[in-house]
């Protein structure tokens, strides 16, 4: 570096660096004779970038860096690994005003064990204070570890640095994704990000054509793609931005997974989301914005919060052909109101009239790739997308979401009619009947006959694709005779607290059947029906309960259980309910948001703790 610096250059030179390990940092400034043609290259010799290791301790902010560039233009880094020991300290690459045409190209890039959001802990570091470095490329590397894998600064809102990418990068265990600041035309596309404390990505003044696209972001914390104050172009002379055929994950109750705030002239098309947990999540969040258009999406909530934000009507232009999904009591929030239906929401907005709400079949809570026949070919042509995630062309009937699929044919005949259970029948079990409805779904009015047996297992009831008030699902003892059947479940702990688990499953009915608990003392989990959320429409009568022997006013130990639940018409009915703590426990939301259209009558509660509280 310091020859280079000294002599310059007056052709394309390559550094090959053979096998070894380096202790050391080094500084390359502006070098005589480099430009577009006398390029300079750092490479393992090898081709093989665990041959080659660079370390570094930094123990301060004028010795952060492994690599540090000031106006230099035109250099290549690629096939070897940097690693940044410390701990308040562990920048690899900091990168300072006009340096331009840099590229850092699969290497391995170790940052510090870290939860820090300080930019001191960032892995690619680059802060502009007068002048702009454009055209960085950062390509299929992978990062490990440190608190911001990139992070990168433009000048100001009014000087934008231009001609960025960032693509096919892995970010294994970073504290935070990629922060970008004050870019044009920003590129990010094909990365798998991991962060554990906050964003995925995030673009702060990010304008024109920018592409957030194919990436697969996964955030235990914090927002997965998060743009703020970043404006697309103006058709016809410029290109709006384009958000799409992202998986993003998010598992915090504040987390957004995709999140616009005061963004102008976006086009978020044929993403997939998924939420795992906290009801004030949210899988799309528009927030005072304009010009949004929202189209092809799979935003799916599943831990109960919000599937579709946008808090100013006016901020989305169009939105159409998206699959919103949550079974919690809200399932979207549109200007000032809360909607607990796709249809609450199509007529307050007058948008989404094709959309769907089903259940999104994901392959794994970071996979989002599906199965679900009901989202297949539903979507609209869009030309400025024209494959999927993986690269398969959409064609002509296009599938919501960042994934085109092809249906096993075997699941997209809905069933109907009636079915049984048990040894010999249709079905083996319950938990076989609820797989099957969740991905087939129904198209008439559908009646399960359970034989007479014994069936110990707990089973979860999701929302069923094609019911409603006209086609419910029905589960009774074959013979009529309540202590024909017995399910059961000896639950261990508050996670397996159930029986039955109705996760917003509506148009259920559930008849002549016996459902037993733990019954052998001390107990401290003994719930039959845990009603979760938004579960409508719901019928139990004519079972047999037997629950747990005590004395505990203990909720857990509730036969029929829901509470924060916002639900109509729910009918308790004609049932026997033995022992346990509370017979019936229903909450709702709230004093000033009530649960409607409970009925309880005509039951029998013997040796109860307590009967009824609601």
């Amino acid at each position: 570096a310091a020859d280079l610096n000294s002599q310059g250059m007056s052709g394309a030179v390559t550094f090959n660096v053979i096998s070894g390990t380096y202790t050391e940092q080094f500084a390359i400034g502006n070098i005589s004779g480099s430009n577009i043609n006398n390029t300079i290259t750092f490479q393992s010799q090898s081709g093989n970038a665990a041959d080659v290791d660079v370390q570094f301790t930094a123990s301060s902010t004028g010795d952060n860096y492994i690599a540090r560039l000031n106006g230099t233009d035109f250099i290549t880094f690629q096939n070897m690994t940097f690693t940044a020991w410390g701990t308040s300290y562990g920048r690899i690459f900091h990168i300072t005003d006009n340096s331009n045409n840099i590229n850092i190209s699969n290497c391995i890039l170790n940052g510090v064990s870290t939860t820090s959001s300080s930019s001191n802990v960032a892995i690619i570091f680059f802060d502009a204070s007068t002048i702009n470095s454009d055209n960085m490329k950062i390509t299929n590397n992978t990062f490990n570890d440190g608190g911001y894998s990139i992070y990168l600064l433009g000048v100001s809102a009014s000087n934008l640095s231009s001609g960025t990418e960032v693509s096919g990068n892995t970010i294994n265990n970073a504290a935070y994704g990629m922060y970008f600041y004050y870019q044009r035309d920003l590129i990010v596309s094909g990365n798998t990000i991991q962060a554990n404390r906050g964003y995925g990505i995030q673009v702060t003044y990010g304008d024109g054509a920018m592409e957030i696209t194919k990436n697969k972001v996964n955030v235990s914390a914090g927002h997965g793609i998060y743009l703020y104050v970043c404006d697309g172009g103006v058709i016809p002379t410029g290109t709006p931005g384009l958000v799409a055929n992202n998986f993003v994950t998010i598992n915090a109750n504040s987390s957004r997974g995709i999140y616009l705030y005061s963004t102008t002239r976006q086009n978020i098309y044929y993403n997939s989301v998924n939420s795992l947990s906290g009801t004030d999540s949210r899988s799309c969040d528009v927030y005072s914005c304009s010009d949004i258009n929202v189209v092809n999406n799979n935003f799916a909530n599943h831990g109960g919060g919000y599937a579709y934000v946008a808090s100013s009507a006016s901020s989305i232009l169009a939105s159409d052909y998206n699959n919103i999904y949550s079974p919690g009591n809200y399932l979207a929030y549109h200007g000032t109101s809360y909607f607990t239906t796709l249809a609450e929401l199509q007529t307050a907005s007058g948008k989404d009239i094709n959309s769907l709400s089903f259940y999104p079949h994901y392959t794994a809570n970071d996979d989002l790739h599906t199965v679900a026949p009901w989202l297949d070919g539903v979507g609209i042509t869009l030309p400025e997308v024209t494959d999927d995630i993986d690269g398969e062309a959409r064609g002509g009937t296009p599938d919501i979401g960042a994934d085109q699929f092809v249906p096993d044919p075997a699941t997209t005949t809905p069933m109907s009619g009636t079915y049984t259970i048990g040894s010999g029948g249709d079905f083996p079990d319950f938990n076989t009947v609820a797989d099957t409805l969740l991905l087939l779904g129904i198209s008439a009015p559908v009646t399960f006959n359970v034989m007479t047996g014994n069936y110990n297992e707990q089973v979860i009831f999701h929302e069923t694709p094609g019911a409603d008030s006209t086609k419910t699902i029905t589960f009774q003892s074959q013979s009529g005779n309540a202590a024909d059947v017995l399910l059961w479940h000896f639950a261990a702990a508050a996670g397996d607290n159930f029986v039955v688990l109705l996760r917003g499953s509506d148009y259920l009915r559930f008849r002549n059947m016996t459902y037993m608990t733990n019954n052998i003392t001390p107990v401290y989990h003994g719930k039959i029906f845990y009603i979760w959320h938004g579960t409508e429409d719901l019928i139990i009568e004519d079972n047999v309960f037997n629950g747990s022997p005590t004395t505990s006013a203990s909720a857990d130990l509730s036969l029929i259980y829901s509470t924060g639940m916002l639900s109509r018409a729910r009918g308790i009915m004609n049932n026997t309910f033995n022992e346990g703590g509370y017979s019936i426990y229903l909450q709702g939301v709230s004093a000033a948001n009530l649960t409607s259209g409970t009925e309880v009558s005509g039951n029998t509660i013997n040796n109860a703790a307590y009967g009824m509280y609601f």
